[in-house]
């Protein structure tokens, strides 16, 4: 196995050509989404990491719109991330004893093992130090959708404390810090921007309320007045988290406040009850914020867009910045300057003086403006806003990206130095009162090119201080980050994601014929990473970064394929000893209409074959590897785009084995397209759209049958219709299988989204996975809408979102991509391989269904051994048909039903398994008698 550390050789190639190449030109606003690292800028080490490409989380945010929509109402469903967690905790697993009687061959299956990545945290809300660890050690962090964890030796390695069933979301941390209390912890849950698959990006990621640990964070449980139980309506300000802060002058009563979707709520008993004590209640208060003096002091901060929610209304009076020494009379001291309609604002306490700041983001999409203020009781207000960070490029100056990344603090023993985070990370040394002493530390670099901050990672989300004050916690899009000294110049980072997984995958690739533990997946916010080795603990390498999108990787493992989002995909090249020797940019120029997260494919049979979606288009290359090395422009040669167009973007693609060339694909509004002998052909493909398909729904994934093009799974991955199909005569005709995993017939009420499937053949008949946003299922036996879905790795991958899983004919593997934490694998140890030659025979079988007898004819090529068997719907062989070694030519088998000499079997759905050598087919066989 050839050890993959190569992606550092791409840099210094990539990064000569690239770089010229941007930075001769005119920077305009696309060109600067593909500059390239100089990697040295007043001394500091910028990433090695090949191309960068600025995140953007709107655009994210609407194609997961997109794709979870209900496509009658064109909206994603209120709360459904709680309700279909709800739900999905009903379905069986694989470990409830006796209640599945037609489970099979989990015994040649190994349990679901992490597979990494070991190095790559995902989105940080939440960070904290236990101030009860006298030593600093105990650090405890919060992933957006992956969970809580906890580390007791300063982020050397860390423990997840959320257990499996429950929701993996943290959006913020509070310990009470009182004398004896301090093994009491608060976490909140739902992220208002920024999540994606769980949520449906633009529909809001709903949480579930507050959790509460007694034990110094290593166990939660949810508090029960943050819930309600009408999960169908949005009645519940605790399902969106802003903040929590705990009272720790408060001496008789636990006063914990909660900022949330609405208001500012105020408990006095630990979280028992709750008061709102600031805000409408209403989304016209969307963003709010809440922070405590040392001395008692509570400062509350809410927005006001009641413009946007009620045009022409006044302003609302429970809207600006308040300040109460009692959390119970507030006086209202919003500064003449701050704008009526405003956005988030956060809030920075000075611990060492009086001082408070706050930063507050007043005009949004293109054109974002910001009020960053200081506040001193008596004195009051200073307008810092003229000296927010502008290093005079759209990457330096300062960015929230719509209010998705802000943070403002202050370092505990000096108030002249204050942070402010949005995508980059800020430091001032006079407290913003003039420029010249601001300085860039982390994110994007100081270039201005969006490359990034050695061990550091753009969007900024939490800052916490050490005792000793110099060292400091960084939480962003990227995990944790740690520096010894914040006031150095230039700061420098060390990363704590030592197992701290928490990694949001889109996609997942493996060598598909090789048995060897090459995966290459992109990620939200952490680009394209790759590893070849089981080990969780070795780090993953980054090929590309900004949001990964599909990969791939070649039969001989020679060629791996990674891509951003909006399908700029690059090919790198190895020799046969996994040195590279090359790259080169290969999507087709004029190409357009991309999804942001967009697919594409190799040809199973011949992997020089790419199909690769190009808006209501399907582009080919023939010769993929052919495209010359050395390009950062889209490919000018080698691409054709095939004939036809659809009603809108390409969603989905599958091709197949067996035979080769058939090519389906799908659309973002419901249309599904077949297309036979796609290497060659130039007329239009034929629709195949079942009048069973939801209309207008989004097809997620076309998994077609390793073994049998005939044989299709089609899921959809909007809410509120009916999730899975599946055809056995090219698309024919269609029956619905979603079965168990829909709560109502009709796709109707909190059943998951389906994002992926998977077809898997064992000796004893073909396993179907689907990955969904609750989990991964899997069944062995489709049976309509009464089929059961069974969850997989209930204890291990419990519910967190799988968008994408890779299976391998050769060896049994079976890789799933999760979206919050990480990787994991398994192998099936009685899985039918699958060459990849097709020269050694044809087959065929007819009729099907068939009640008399069923005609099997094939063609041998050369001389094999030949086997004929037949099995139950349960996997179960009935007997051998068929077993004898046979010479090359043409052949005929007639089977009229019965098993050995008397037994006839009865109507129902059987399999055929025919073996010729190492070619195998396995062929579903329906029975009329």
């Amino acid at each position: 196995m050839h050890s993959r550390a190569f992606f550092f050789n791409l840099s210094w190639i990539a990064g000569v050509v690239f770089g010229i190449y941007f930075l001769q030109s005119l920077m305009t606003h696309e060109d600067k989404k593909r500059l390239w690292s100089d990697r040295i800028y007043n001394q500091v080490s910028y990433s090695e990491y090949a191309l960068e490409e600025e995140e953007n989380p709107g655009a994210r945010q609407e194609y997961e719109w997109l794709r979870h929509i209900n496509p009658e109402t064109k909206q994603v469903p209120l709360d459904i991330h709680t309700k279909e967690l709800l739900f999905s905790s009903r379905i069986l697993s694989y470990n409830d004893k006796g209640t599945i009687p037609f489970r099979l061959n989990k015994s040649a299956a190994q349990e679901w093992s992490l597979r990494g990545p070991f190095n790559i945290g995902g989105r940080t809300r939440a960070l904290a130090i236990d101030i009860s660890d006298p030593l600093e050690n105990t650090l405890l962090a919060g992933g957006a959708s992956g969970g809580m964890w906890r580390s007791i030796n300063s982020g050397k390695s860390w423990s997840k404390t959320t257990i499996p069933d429950q929701l993996h979301s943290v959006t913020c941390i509070a310990q009470d810090t009182r004398s004896g209390k301090t093994h009491i912890w608060y976490y909140g849950t739902g992220e208002l921007s920024g999540n994606s698959p769980a949520g449906g990006g633009g529909a809001l990621y709903r949480g579930d309320g507050i959790f509460k640990s007694i034990d110094q964070g290593k166990t939660w449980q949810r508090l029960s007045s943050t819930v309600t139980n009408t999960p169908h309506v949005f009645d519940n300000p605790f399902d969106y988290v802003w903040n929590i802060a705990v009272d720790s002058t408060n001496k008789t009563q636990d006063e914990v406040y909660a900022a949330t979707l609405g208001g500012i709520y105020r408990s006095v008993d630990g979280g028992i009850s709750w008061q709102r004590v600031l805000g409408e209640g209403t989304n016209i208060n969307r963003y709010t914020d809440v922070s405590i003096t040392p001395s008692g002091v509570v400062y509350a901060a809410l927005a006001d867009i009641t413009d946007l929610v009620n045009p022409g209304n006044p302003p609302s009076d429970q809207a600006g910045i308040f300040r109460s020494t009692d959390g119970i009379n507030w006086v209202k001291i919003t500064p003449p300057f701050l704008p009526s309609l405003h956005f988030r604002t956060v809030i920075g306490i000075s611990i060492s003086n009086d001082i408070v700041y706050f930063l507050t983001e007043i005009a949004q999409g293109f054109t974002q403006q910001f009020c960053l203020a200081s506040y001193q009781h008596g004195l009051g207000w200073k307008n810092l806003s003229a000296n927010l960070p502008a290093f005079g490029g759209e990457v330096g100056n300062f960015n929230s990206q719509n209010s998705y990344n802000m943070l403002i603090k202050v370092k505990p023993d000096d108030p002249q130095v204050v942070y402010v985070g949005g995508t980059n990370l800020y430091r001032s040394t006079d407290g913003f009162s003039s420029k010249v002493n601001t300085a860039w530390i982390g994110g994007y670099s100081p270039i201005n090119n969006i490359s990034v901050y050695l061990n550091h990672h753009p969007d900024q989300h939490a800052l916490v201080f050490y005792n000793q004050s110099g060292k400091m916690l960084s939480g962003h899009d990227g995990g944790i980050s740690f520096t010894e000294a914040n006031l150095a110049d230039p700061v420098k980072w060390v990363s704590l994601n030592n197992g701290y997984i928490t990694s949001q995958f889109y996609t997942i690739a493996i060598n598909p014929f090789q048995s060897n533990d090459e995966m290459l997946g992109g990620l939200q916010d952490n680009g394209t990473m790759a590893t070849d080795t089981k080990n969780a603990t070795t780090p993953w390498v980054r090929a590309l970064s900004g949001d990964g999108s599909y990969a791939a990787i070649s039969a001989d493992g020679l060629h791996y394929y990674a891509s951003t989002n909006n399908a700029m995909i690059y090919r790198f090249d190895f020799d046969e000893t996994g040195k590279q020797t090359g790259f080169a940019r290969i999507d087709p120029q004029g190409g357009a209409g991309y999804l942001f997260i967009n697919p594409f494919v190799l040809d199973p049979v011949d992997d020089r074959i790419m199909y690769l979606a190009g808006g209501a288009s399907v582009w080919r290359s023939n010769r993929v590897t052919d495209i010359p090395s050395g390009s950062n422009d889209p490919a000018s040669t080698g691409w054709i785009k095939l004939s036809g167009t659809t009603t809108a973007p390409v969603s989905a693609l599958g091709i197949s084995s067996r035979p080769t060339s058939v090519l389906y694909y799908g659309t973002v509004n419901g249309k599904l397209y077949k297309l036979n002998d796609a290497r060659t052909t130039t007329i239009a493909a034929k629709e195949i759209t079942s009048t069973l398909f939801p209309k207008d729904g989004y097809i997620s994934c076309v998994a077609v049958d390793p073994f049998d093009s005939d044989n299709v799974v089609v899921t959809f991955s909007n809410y509120e219709v009916i999730s899975v199909f599946y055809s056995d005569d090219g698309g024919l005709s269609w029956s619905a299988i979603a079965g168990n995993l829909e709560e109502q017939p009709d796709g109707k009420g909190s059943g998951p989204s389906v994002h992926w499937a998977s077809i898997l053949y064992l000796d004893s008949g073909p396993v179907y996975f689907l990955g969904t946003s609750t989990g991964l299922y899997s069944t062995h036996q489709l049976s309509q809408m009464q089929t059961i879905w069974i969850r997989e790795g209930a204890e291990s991958i419990g519910n967190v979102v799988v968008d994408m899983m890779a299976t391998r004919q050769t060896d049994g593997a079976v890789v799933i991509a999760t979206h919050g934490n990480g990787v994991y694998s398994t192998h099936y140890l009685n899985a039918i391989p699958l060459t990849n030659r097709t020269d050694d025979l044809s087959f065929e079988m007819y009729p099907v269904p068939f009640k008399d007898e069923l005609t099997i004819k094939y063609q041998l090529y050369r001389g094999v051994s030949v086997s004929l068997s037949i099995y139950d719907s349960f996997g179960r062989e009935l007997s051998v048909l068929l077993g004898e070694y046979q010479k090359k030519g043409p052949y005929q088998f007639v089977w009229d039903g019965r098993i050995g000499s008397s037994l006839k079997v009865a109507s129902g759905v059987y399999y055929i398994r025919f073996q010729a050598g190492d070619v195998i087919f396995c062929r579903r066989l329906i029975v009329l008698m």
